[in-house]
Order: structure tokens, then sequence, then C-alpha cells
């Protein structure tokens, strides 16, 4: 027996099952892949990956489009280029390739995305193969010169040589001591630590001694919540420290999740039910024991085991708006709803009512949304109809998919401290940063992996031709397990050296970090956590008030904490202010309303005139050829009569122009509109002798109000003489002054941007 024990490391067995599951995994992702591509191209549709793999074969299989876009594109800029991934890199070396200027910005010390498919081995490849072109970083302005002092030491602690020391040219004066430490000697759990951190810095927004810069006023004031950043590895460790600050009466800025499952949302969506289908008893149950219907659970269940319907006036309110909807969308409804049950109006009553508010006028934009969706991309999903039942199915089905998160309560709380992942702070600063939970493990390594590897660099052309996917099992047998460990260990060690060192640089003024020097207790571990692995890497350490690198020495805070609470969350428990005594509702005061709002955005589409505005016209015959495409529908008709006409005289191939529209056309309809847009040419050539066409032209600009315009115009026809705009309609009507007249404004607004984005030339016309 025991020789069998110690022969089961050497067995064939579990490498041919995992073998196996890994061929399996791949086939049926390649089927699964195939199947989802042949529905995109049945159904006319494209996703984020297609738009860069079919760019991509755009510039390598079609010689003229690359040459085009060289002369188009003077220099080619790429910011964060260390969350490239495969794919678009590839794009951008075919770009490169063709001769375009390109400047690439990145920082491999940064590179923390690996998790979103970004491969950072790509820009050090660049860097070692145009190692002359390379221009390292020299300077920082964003935080004080003691931090980045301790950045520079632990920046060669963790990366070596590869460290470039940046010099701090940041200007502002400060107030505030740089560097903190909470001291945690004794292990607790990780509510009372969080309680400790909290506790401090509720300390220093009542010191009203800690004073910041305003980068804004240039001035130096009061420390506020905003100013400072809660820093942790994970959402869930962010809720723990946002309900102890809560709990202070400190606010808080965190995307918290469960929108779905919000009391508000839930009501709303059982009320939107209710109206689409009265004989839906779970919602009118559900509503007739809320806060807004009048009866308890058990009488509401008695009575409809008895056989009758609970009473409640809610129910009655919907009943009665019901009647008026029958058509409407889903915001309409949810936007009358709202108003019936007097809904704002209740909710200033509700603890965190800005919250309340905010989550309910989320709802209303995701109605909104779903009436602007394309059909096919629902229907592609299973949504079919935009009625209320079928929005709320497209919700569910979105939440499910990936939780949809609550929106702030306010679009700005200069009081509400910042609660953000590690990963998330990327990119941000913040004059006061707090880095918490650093106990957490920094090096295990998780089986199974899956990770994407590159036969060799040597020509970058052929990058994706080289890459490989590469598995690597999880075997019962933890010693067989070691070699795919030990291969990917370095890859998690880099990762969890680089999101070091991007936390670390988060801060402007202050520095607070928790050191959990518990965990310095002689025991040995096979995985680090993140501090344990900044002390190894860089030699930091806590001497008495001071943090000390080598020889270098940093003056810092120290505050000790216990295992036990602190006094704060001893007493008794604050509950976070009011906020609404005068925000919102509350706050209004009667008035007149103006008339005369500016608008920030104005879509030029969407612009149209009253029905009874007509104007003066002139009309042009261009074809004898008669297309009704009696047979589509408005906007199917209207779809292809502009993608076809969009093609000028390249209209070569029904199935092409199928596939485009997602209509279906018959042979005689697609000579007769290929012969029509011949016409439409030729009348065109002739009637305005045009030196330049412009096919689908976007434009945006700011008009004399303030407002920002933006829009496509179909077709842009320069002549030696001015501008023509056309715009293609299919709108069936015999009025034509009364049709041109509603689509007026669309094209004044056309000529406006015209006129303001090329005032070389007049606009001759519309």
């Amino acid at each position: 027996i025991m020789a069998a024990a110690e022969g089961l490391l050497e067995h064939p067995g579990p490498l041919a099952d995992a073998t196996g599951h890994a061929e399996a995994l791949m086939a049926s992702a390649a089927e699964s892949m195939a199947h989802y591509s042949n529905e995109k191209n049945r159904r006319g549709l494209l996703d984020y990956t297609d738009m860069l793999a079919l760019a991509l074969d755009l510039l390598t299989l079609h010689p003229e489009v690359l040459a085009v876009l060289r002369k188009r594109i003077q220099c080619l800029v790429i910011d964060e280029f260390q969350d490239t991934n495969p794919l678009q890199f590839a794009l951008l070396w075919a770009l490169h390739q063709a001769g375009v200027p390109t400047l690439i910005v990145g920082d491999l010390k940064q590179a923390i995305m690996g998790f979103q498919d970004a491969d950072s081995r790509l820009l050090a490849e660049l860097q070692n193969q145009f190692h002359d072109c390379c221009r390292p970083l020299e300077s920082n302005y964003r935080s004080r010169a003691e931090i980045m002092d301790l950045v520079n030491e632990i920046g060669t602690g963790l990366f070596g040589s590869a460290y470039d020391r940046l010099e701090p040219k940041a200007t502002f004066p400060s107030k505030l001591s740089p560097f903190e430490i909470i001291d945690f000697p004794r292990r607790s759990s990780a509510a009372i630590r969080a309680q400790h951190t909290v506790a401090r810095i509720k300390a220093l927004l009542d010191d009203e001694n800690q004073q910041v810069f305003d980068k804004r006023s240039k001035s130096t004031r009061r420390l506020r919540g905003g100013d400072i950043a809660v820093l942790c590895p994970r959402h869930s460790d962010l809720e723990r420290y946002a309900a102890c600050l809560r709990q202070l009466g400190i606010r808080t800025r965190i995307e918290s999740g469960g929108w779905m499952e919000t009391r508000e949302i839930e009501i709303l969506l059982q009320a939107l039910n209710y109206v689409a289908d009265p004989g839906d008893r779970y919602a009118a149950l559900y509503l007739a024991v809320t806060e807004l219907g009048e009866e308890t659970l058990a009488e509401a269940l008695t009575a409809m085991l008895e056989g009758n319907e609970p009473t409640s006036r809610i129910l009655q309110e919907l009943t009665a708006l019901r009647n008026s909807l029958h058509d409407a969308l889903p915001a309409e409804v949810i936007e009358a709803i709202i108003d019936r049950l007097h809904l704002y109006d209740r909710i200033c009553r509700w603890p965190e009512a800005d919250q309340v508010r905010a989550n309910i006028l989320k709802l209303i934009d995701e109605a909104h949304e779903f009436a602007t969706a394309n059909t096919e991309a629902l229907a592609s999903g299973g949504y079919y109809g935009s009625g209320v039942k079928t929005f709320i199915a497209w919700l569910r089905g979105r939440n499910e998919r990936e939780e949809i998160k609550q929106p702030e309560a306010r679009v700005r709380d200069e009081d509400a401290v910042v609660l953000s992942t590690w990963h998330s702070s990327k990119g941000r600063e913040w004059p006061v940063v707090v880095l918490c939970n650093l106990d957490k493990n920094a090096t295990e390594v998780r089986l199974p992996s899956l990770d994407v590897n590159y036969t060799d660099f040597s020509d970058l052309t052929e990058i994706l031709h080289k890459a490989r996917v590469d598995i690597s099992p999880a075997y019962a047998a933890r010693e067989k397990n070691e070699p795919w460990i030990e291969q990917l260990r370095p890859g998690v060690e880099d990762t969890a050296r680089r999101l070091l060192y991007v936390i670390l640089t988060r801060a402007r003024e202050k520095l607070i970090l928790e050191w959990p020097s518990f965990l310095d207790n002689g025991n040995e571990r096979e995985n680090l956590s993140h501090w344990e692995l900044l002390v190894a890497e860089t030699g930091l350490e806590l001497s008495g008030t001071q943090l000390r690198i080598h020889d270098k020495a940093f003056d810092c805070r120290v505050v000790q904490a216990d295992k036990n609470p602190p006094p704060e969350f001893e007493e008794e428990q604050h509950t976070a202010p009011t906020l609404l005594a005068g925000y919102g509702r509350r706050a209004l005061k009667t008035g007149t309303c103006t008339d005369r709002l500016t608008p920030e955005v104005v879509n030029a589409s969407l612009l149209a005139a009253d029905a009874t505005f007509s104007v003066a016209i002139q009309t042009y015959a261009y074809s004898e050829t008669g297309l009704l495409l009696t047979d589509l529908d408005a906007i199917a008709r209207g779809n292809l009569l502009h993608r076809a006409f969009e093609t000028g005289d390249k209209l070569a191939s029904r199935d092409l122009l199928e596939r485009a529209t997602n209509a279906r056309i018959d042979e005689t309809t697609f000579v007769s509109l290929k012969r029509q847009i011949d016409d439409f040419n030729g009348w065109l050539t002739s009637r305005l002798e045009p030196e330049a066409c412009y096919q689908e032209v976007p434009f945006l600009y700011l008009n004399e109000q303030g407002s920002c315009v933006n829009g496509f115009i179909d077709l842009l026809v320069e002549t030696s003489e001015g501008f023509w705009i056309l715009d293609h309609k299919s709108d069936q009507n015999d009025n034509l002054e009364e049709r041109f007249g509603h689509h007026y404004p669309q094209l004044q607004c056309y000529a406006q941007a015209v006129a303001t984005l090329r005032p070389d030339k007049p606009v001759l016309g519309v």
C-alpha cells in the first residue's frame, strides 16, 4: 500500500484528466465563439472585440485604407500603454509600421490591469527593442517632497535598477505632517481595525488645525471629508470602513451594489408589474403591505385566501393610472407612477432620502436607455417589444450579468470621504490617503490558471500568431501543483509590487498606513501579505516614531491600536445627519420658471418643428424609378435607404447591403435601388457640379448659446462656390412643404455647423 501511495505522484491519470478537461474547454470555447460570431453576422451586429478585429483586418488586408489613414494622422499618441492587450497592440503596430509617427506613454510600474487582459510585456518589449527612443519620466508634480523621498526609496527596493528616481516638483505649501502609522501589534478582527482607522479619520476632521492646500483656490483651508481617500484591496473591505464612517456621522462616497434590491426600486418595479397586469397577485400583495399601502401582511393574505383582492389605496391609484398608459414607454409609465403616488414627497422623510432619490432617477435613466437600445441587439438577447414587461426582464438580465451599482447620491459632496479599491485608485489623487488591509495575501498563486504567452517577441508584426494559451491545472496532490505555482509566482509577485507602488503614489500631502505588525511573529508563511512583501523587498521598518529604510529616516506620528474597539465606538452610535432640511423638494420656493433654458447638449438629428410649420421649397425629380419598399416598416426602410445612398456609386452587392442593414430584399428591388442611386448621383453631378462629396460627416461645435451641438450630415457636397447639405428622408407624405418644415430646424443646425467649422466657404443651401 505504501509503495502504491508513493507512486501516485507519477501516475499518468491526473495529467490525462487535466489534458482532457483542457481540450474539452478549448473545443467548447471555439464552438461557442463560432456560433456567437455567426449569429452576430446574421443579425448585423458588432461587439467591441469585432471593432478591433475588423479594424485590424482593414489595415492589414486593404493597403488603400492604411494609406488614407497615414495621410490623415499626423501623430498617434497612446497613453497608459502598459494596459494594452495583444489585439489592441496589433492594431496600433499596423499604423506604426505604415509610417504613422507614434508617441507612447506608459509606466511598467503601474501595470496592474492584467485581470482585464492587459499585457505589460508588450510595452517592456518595445522598450527593449527601441531603447534609444525611450525617455524616462524624471519629475513628479503630484506629491510633496517628503512623500516622494519615501516613494523613491521604496521604488528602488521594489524594482531595483529598473526604477528611475523622480524629482519632486510640487511647489504647493503643506501644513500637514506627511506620514502617520496606525500600528496593530496584536491581531484583532478586521472590523476592530477598521474602527481604529476611522476613529483617527474622525479626529483629523474634528481638528481645526488640520489644513490642506486647495488646488482650485490656490490657498490653504480646513481639511474636509472629500480630501481623504480610504483605499482597500477589495470592495467588500470598503463596505466595512464605510459602515464605520457612517456610524460616526461621516458621509461617504462609495460605489455600492444592490441597486435592484433597494426598497424603492423593488416598489417601483412591482408597481410597473401591476400597471402592466392588474392580475399580478404577487405585485398587488407586495404593494399593499409596503409603507405606501395600508394593510398588514396577515390582512392582505387573509383577503386573498378568501378570494378577495387587497383594497389598498395604492392599488386603486395604479388601476386608475393604467387606463391612460396603454401605449406609453416604460420611462413615461415610471414617471406617471411617481407623480400619481407623490413618491418624491414621501421619500423626503425616508432615511438616506438623497440616495433613495438618486436610485429612482437611475431607474428612469435605465428606462430611457432601454427605449433607445438597438432593437436587433435586444432581440438577440431574447428581448422583444418595448413594453414594461420586456423592460423589467431586460433590466433583471443586465443585473444578473453584472450587478448594477447604486449611483452617487450627490454629483459633488466635498464632505464625503472617498472609498476606493486599490485598482480603481489608479490615475487618481487626494490630499490625504489612508492605505488599509495591507495584511491581505499578496503572493498566493491560484490554480487552475489560464494565461496568454508568446513563442517569442522577435517579430512584433506577428505577435498575434505567436500567442498561445497556457493552462495550469489544479491537481488534488499538492506536490504536483508546485511546478505550476513556481512557474506563475514571479508574475504574481511582480503584480503585487506594482500594486503597492500605485497605492503609495496617490497622496499629495499625507500618507496614513495601517501597520499590521502582528504579522511579524517569527512564523514562516508560504505566501506573503502586501505588508510583508513591502517590508521584505524594501527593508522598511517602524522604529519609534520614524519609518526607516536602511540609513534613511522619515518622521511619522504613530497611533497604537489595541484589539478592543476605540472609545468612539463604545459610546452611543451616531447616525448620519439628515441632508434634506434645505435640499431637494423641501428647499423649493414658488416662482416663475423661465422658458428660455439653455441645454448643455443638443443632438441635431432630434430637432424638429411643430407639425403646422412649413416653408417654401423647390422640388426636383432625379429618377423615374419608383421604390416604395412597402413590405418594410418605417425604421427598416429608412435604415436600408440611408445605408444604400451612403455608398454613393459603390453599391455592388445585395448580400453586403442585406448584412449591413439586416433587411431582406429581392434582386429586382436591389436593381431598382441601384438604378435610383445612379440617377441621383447623375443629377447631383449635373445640378451641383461638386468638387467633393462627403458621406456621413460627423460634427461637434458650440453654438452661440453655449450648447454643445453634435450630429451627422448624410451628404455634404462641396462646390467651387460653397457647400450644399443633403439629408436623406424616407418619410411617406404627400405634403412636402409640411414635412420639409418639420425637418427644417435640423437642416438649419447642420448649416450652422458647416458655417462654424468651415468659414472659408458659404453654405449655399439645404
